[in-house]
Parts: C-alpha cells; structure tokens; sequence
C-alpha cells in the first residue's frame, strides 16, 4: 500500500497525532457493555453481542499487520505485508481466523482469501446469537500488479526441451545434440497488455508475436544466444536470454553433477541426506517453519560441458517440496535428473485463551494459553497491549502451555486487544495471536456528534474518510472512525464518534485515497476546532472544515 510521507502536508502537531492512531490499541469504537453479553437463562432473552474477540490475517502461518492495531470495537482495517517477517509482496493467498466475542455469536467471512491484484476488501459478518443484531469488520489489502511492473512471462519454452523455466530466473542455458539445424521457441506473457519480441545473433528485435517461432541453429559446435523481451503497457520491460550450444560431433555422454550446494534465504547451507555424491540421485532435507524460500543452487558439473537446470529462489511450502536439478551431457542427448524433496516444518500455533472475550476489572490478570511447537522453535512469548510496548514475557512450559500475570496500568476504559508474539532463539518473529476484552475502569465515556465539510470549491474523486478527537497531549487517541467511502456530493458529512472519556480534543479529519489511514492525503482538517468533553455526549455546533492538502 501506499506510504506517502506527511511531513510537508501536516503541522507537527498533526503529525504527532497522525503517528499514535497508526500504532496504538486505545483507539476503540463502543464503550464497555453494562451488562454480561452471555445469555440471560432466566428470562430467556438472547445476547445481542455481535463483537469479535479475535481477529487475525496471516500468510503461510506468517502474521500479516493489521493497521490500526486489532480492537473489537474498531470495524475498518488495512493489511499490510511491511511487518511479518517473510510475507512476500506478492502472496497473493491469505488466511483469516476470527473468534466472536459470544459463543453464541455466529461468524461469517472467514477462512482462506485469494487476493487479486489492486485494492481487495473482504468483510466478516458477526450475527449475535439473537439473530438479528449485526457487526461487519473489513479488512483491505492492496496486492502489487506484478513486481516488475507487468512485464513478466508466464511460460517460455523450447518446444522439445526443459528449460527449467521461473518467473524469477531471466537466464538460461541449453545443450541440444549435433544434428539439430533449429529450434522452436514460446512464449506467454503473465499479464494481459505485456508484448513480446524476440532476436538472435544480434539481429534487430521482431515484431510483437504470439505462439511460437522456428529459430536457426548449428553448425555442431557453435553457440547462439536468443534473447525475448516482455514490455509492459508503462514501457518497462524485462529481457530473458537462452543461450543454446549445438553440441560437438563425438561430444561427451557424461550428466553427472561432482558437487551440489542449496542455500536457504540467510545464505546457509540446506543440510542434505544422504550427503551429496555425483552417483546418488535422491535425497531429503528438513527445514525449519521460518526457511520459506530456497535462494539458491550452487553446483559444480563432472564435464564442465555439461549444461545444468537448477531451482533458484523457490518458495518453500509447509510440508513436501519436490525440487529438480537436471543436467545435460555435452552431447546435447544424455541427461541425468537429481531430486531433492525438502521438508518445511508446519509453523507454531499460538493461542490465547484467557482473557479472550471477557471483561476485566482488576488491577491485573492472568493471561493464559496454548501452543502448539512440535519443531520446539518457540523461545519466548511477547506481551503488549500498543504494539510499541511490552507488556510481559512468558516462556513455554513442557506441557505446551503458557502463563504471565499483566497489569492493567494505562489500559483505556472499554475494548482492549492483547497481542502475544512468539519469537525464536534469534529474535525472530514466528506468530502471534490477538484477542479483545472489555476493561470497566469507571471513567464513563460519552459520544461526539459533529459535521465535516469540504472548503468552498473543493472537488476529488471518491476517497475514504477518517475522523478522530485527539487529546491535546497526544497521549491516546478514541472515537476513532475510518475507511468510511465518501464521494463529494456526502459532505456536509455528520457523523458520531463513540467511547470518548471526558476531556479536552481538537478534532482531526482527512480524506485518503485508500482505506489506508496513511496513504496519501487528498485532505485534511482546520487544526482549530477544539471540544471538551464533561460528563455527557456532546454535539460540535462549529463545523469541521477540510482543506485540499498541498502535494
């Protein structure tokens, strides 16, 4: 998503506010219930509790951040692949697991989220165990057209031999036997709009084409590189070559490689079983949960004619991998295949279970769970409330289980989430489980009704609002709302901001591209309009007013 610096759109005072609602886990939207959401057995009345307790996206068992920070009282998210170590920018399957705050509550729009490139939204619907009353939560995710800017291939082949094509890989090199006077080549592009041309012994690009082309080769024993090149609708592009060596008359029959070397993405060696000798052509390998990816193949060949297909930069999934280093004798016809199956163990789970969905109202409390760490990766578990502070550490205990006692010190009143990250030896981040709880510290909060406006003239494309009070300390922010769809024929825009405590707040406004709360800025609010909160919900008779913010 986009990440626009504000520093030359707001005073340093926004900006200061702007940074606390990104991060912190007071922002809330309702205050605390008045009574037990559980079903009342003696009047037979049904809850009408329509909250989540738990709400987390995750890649490949990889947390993915939510911004702002989960709180059940906040409906409106954005995802982002920036924290969470390992989450490729282009993953284009997540997962989503929620817990309703009832278990009466039923929980609809969880599960497995296929992503298509752009702007993705994806809803889950809480209905209370009355049947009638609803929540919604959205979450919106921006996957990235391509990483190349649209100018990759999807296949390219020679008709006949295995290239070992990836999209990753822009290089390759191939044996063919003596008598071969031409080759065949394809290609397909991974995106609608991307061209393709190809060229050979230097000769001027072709023109686009589609389907395939019969490329001159030989005599035996001399080499001709061919090189294809996807050109994107922006006017990027991405060259591939494939360089083809027509084997020699009476070229050696050998294909076998005399060493192989696999590294993982911090460059260490992946450990193979049995060791690697040029004669065994099977092996196994296990890999921890955090080895997502094979970053790649070192090798030597026992001819140094002898042409080799090798992974590169592979992603690993969860369980078995099937990985293929074929190689070809330099008589362009004997080959020899080594298979590698590379085992990635099953990421930990982590789990809260208490106080997940509950309210409490002590000073501070047990907070308690499971894990599931077949591999032993966990090291230690990382409470916190902010996600900019820890609250608490705990470590495993040898039947998988966890404990820590949290104060309640600066909790604000209403819905809270706590997060627990579970890190390994080195600090790395493994996974993390958030739940919500209510915390009843008396201070009554009241709501905020008021009206934002657009300055005289004002125009903009369809854009997403946001509205916050924030103190004048800029030690919390609440009533938060954002991710709100607004067109310019809304505005004047009256709105009420929930689970404000009593004090003193200049109200903050802006309109944004995205659902992002800090994507760019198409406007922002007068920093002037200031409101105190006493003891009872409160009405702003002065208009909140937006100004076009200066590029």
């Amino acid at each position: 998503m986009s990440k626009s610096s504000f520093t030359t759109k707001w005073p340093a005072v926004l900006l200061a506010a702007l940074a606390l609602f990104a991060v912190s886990c007071d922002l809330f939207g309702s205050p605390a219930p008045t009574e037990d959401p559980v079903d009342d057995p003696g009047t037979g009345t049904l809850s009408t509790e329509a909250r989540l307790a738990r709400l987390n996206v995750e890649y490949a068992g990889i947390p993915v951040m939510l911004t702002p920070a989960f709180n059940p009282g906040i409906d409106i998210y954005s995802a982002s692949y920036s924290i969470g170590d390992g989450v490729p920018h282009d993953a284009a399957l997540l997962g989503i697991t929620a817990t309703a705050w009832d278990s009466g509550a039923i929980v609809d729009g969880a599960g497995d989220w296929n992503l298509a490139p752009g702007l993705n939204s994806r809803e889950l619907t809480v209905t209370a165990a009355d049947g009638v009353t609803e929540k919604t939560y959205t979450v919106y995710i921006t996957l990235p057209e391509s990483g190349e800017d649209n100018c990759e291939l999807s296949t390219l082949l020679l008709e006949g031999y295995d290239l070992g094509f990836s999209e990753r890989d822009a290089s390759y090199a191939l044996t063919v036997p003596a008598a071969t006077s031409s080759v065949r080549l394809s290609a397909t592009p991974r995106f609608s709009g991307t061209t393709i041309q190809y060229s050979y012994d230097g000769s001027e690009p072709s023109l686009d084409y589609t389907g395939a082309v019969d490329i001159p080769v030989g005599p035996a024993g001399t080499d001709k590189l061919i090189r294809v090149r996807a050109s994107a609708e922006s006017g990027a592009s991405r060259e591939y070559g494939i360089a083809v060596h027509v084997a020699s008359e009476g070229a050696s029959a050998i294909a076998t490689l005399e060493s192989l070397v696999m590294y993982d993405e911090e460059e260490v060696p992946i450990e193979l079983s049995p060791a690697f000798a040029p004669g065994i052509f099977a092996y196994t390998a296990v890999v921890p949960s955090l080895c997502m990816t094979l970053d790649s193949t070192v090798f030597t060949t026992t001819d140094p004619g002898a042409s080799v297909n090798a992974p590169d930069r592979v992603a690993l999934s969860v369980g078995d991998n099937t990985l293929m280093v074929k190689v070809s004798a330099p008589d362009g016809i004997a080959t020899e295949t080594y298979t590698i199956n590379v085992t990635r163990a099953a990421p930990p789970v982590l789990t809260i279970a208490v106080p997940a969905g509950s309210i409490v109202d002590t000073a501070s409390f047990t907070a308690s769970g499971d894990c599931f760490d077949p591999n032993g990766e966990i090291a230690s578990i990382i409470f916190t409330f902010d996600w900019t502070s820890g609250a608490g550490t705990a470590t495993p205990d040898v039947s998988g289980g966890f404990s820590v006692e949290l104060s309640t010190d600066g909790l604000a009143n209403g819905p809270n989430a706590l997060t627990a990250i579970a890190r390994d030896s080195s600090g790395s981040w493994l996974t993390m489980d958030t739940v919500g709880f209510d915390f009843p510290s008396g201070a009554a909060t009241h709501a905020i009704t008021c009206t934002v406006d657009l300055a005289p003239g004002s125009t903009f494309t369809d854009g997403y609002l946001m509205v916050s009070p924030i103190t004048g300390g800029f030690g919390s922010v609440h009533g938060y709302r954002a991710g709100i769809p607004v067109s310019p024929s809304d505005f004047p825009y009256t709105l009420t901001l929930d689970g404000v405590p009593a004090g003193e707040y200049m109200l903050l406004a802006m309109i944004t591209a995205t659902p992002d709360v800090q994507a760019g800025t198409m406007f922002r609010s007068d920093d002037t309009v200031m409101v105190t909160v006493v003891d009872e919900d409160l009405t702003v008779p002065t208009t909140v007013m937006m100004y076009a913010t200066a590029p």
